[in-house]
């Protein structure tokens, strides 16, 4: 009884704190996002102080996308999730909660929450990390991907889960960043201020041609990568990954490359497994695609690093 009041007096707490003044609309955007965490050793009030922290994080991660671009939040993942994201709250103004879910059956609390972020603190940051936002132009190109894992439910029946458009999967994420370390521009429509359909993207990934090039054409990107990566595990335990990929100009709607790669794992539990096969197989599809693109439409020359200048200056002369 004691712990459900202090559950009910935490809960009424944050949806009763008010937000700040309404924010200028230029550098301080309104997100409005979900937080998620599982409630441990029955305290549920903990669980939503941690729900709140993941909604905040989610806004400033919505807040550097608009600011980097999704080409640098891959590339500098690591650094942001550890210098910035981390510290979320400190680029919060404000935030508010909408609403709040308990699901008892999964332990879980889910909380909706507006969030009001600093961009200029933001931007700030970004700054003092150094984090150079990818110019778009020359090498920019579109990823269209879908992701689905089948799962062997009660009865032997299957069951797909397909990951939605809003939302950055293992495969996607593993292409994208390997191309992006090597130059290119990677886009995906999400976050774009024109917004493709999830039916356009997935009628170009199942193979329509006029589709894609229509979504090259409007993010300016001189060739679209589509690509379906399934992953799925076998009656003897295995898990098989599958992805599959076409490179198509946008000029003219030529196909320049199709390749597949599969990989299957003996031994893999629980939903590692799964991640690990997407993984795999979504790494092996970009570096054989590479070598197809880079013929055709080779990245921008990179500028040597200091170090490499200086290794090039010290190197002996060969003797006459």
């Amino acid at each position: 009884m004691i712990r459900h009041r202090l559950w009910t007096l935490a809960l009424a707490a944050l949806l009763a704190a008010p937000a700040s003044a309404p924010a200028a609309p230029g550098n301080k955007p309104r997100f409005q996002v979900n937080g998620t965490a599982v409630i441990l050793h029955k305290n549920r009030a903990r669980a939503m102080d941690r729900a709140v922290d993941a909604g905040l994080r989610r806004a400033v991660y919505q807040a550097l996308l608009q600011s980097l671009g999704e080409a640098s939040m891959i590339q500098f993942r690591g650094r942001i999730e550890g210098a910035l994201l981390k510290e979320a709250r400190q680029y919060v103004q404000s935030y508010r909660v909408l609403g709040y879910e308990l699901a008892t059956g999964s332990r879980t609390v889910k909380v909706k929450l507006e969030v009001v972020v600093d961009l200029s603190a933001v931007d700030e940051a970004v700054r003092a990390l150094q984090l150079a936002k990818v110019e778009k132009g020359e090498a920019r190109l579109l990823f269209l991907i879908e992701e689905q894992i089948i799962r062997s439910g009660l009865g032997g029946r299957k069951t797909t889960t397909r990951l939605g458009p809003d939302k950055i999967g293992t495969a996607e994420r593993r292409m994208m960043y390997a191309f992006a370390r090597i130059g290119y521009t990677p886009v995906n429509p999400r976050g774009q201020r024109e917004p493709a359909r999830p039916g356009q993207i997935h009628a170009a990934i199942s193979g329509d041609v006029d589709a894609a090039q229509a979504l090259g054409s409007l993010y300016g990107c001189p060739f679209v990568i589509t690509a379906m990566a399934t992953v799925e595990r076998e009656r003897g335990g295995a898990v098989v990954s599958l992805a599959s990929a076409r490179v198509i100009r946008t000029e003219d709607g030529a196909v320049i490359a199709i390749r597949s790669r599969q990989v299957r794992y003996r031994r893999a539990r629980g939903r590692r497994g799964y991640r690990n096969a997407l993984v795999s197989a979504s790494s092996r599809l970009a570096r054989s695609l590479i070598p197809e693109i880079r013929r055709v439409f080779p990245p921008p020359p990179r500028p040597a690093s200091r170090g490499s200048r200086r290794r090039r200056r010290r190197a002996p002369r060969r003797r006459q």
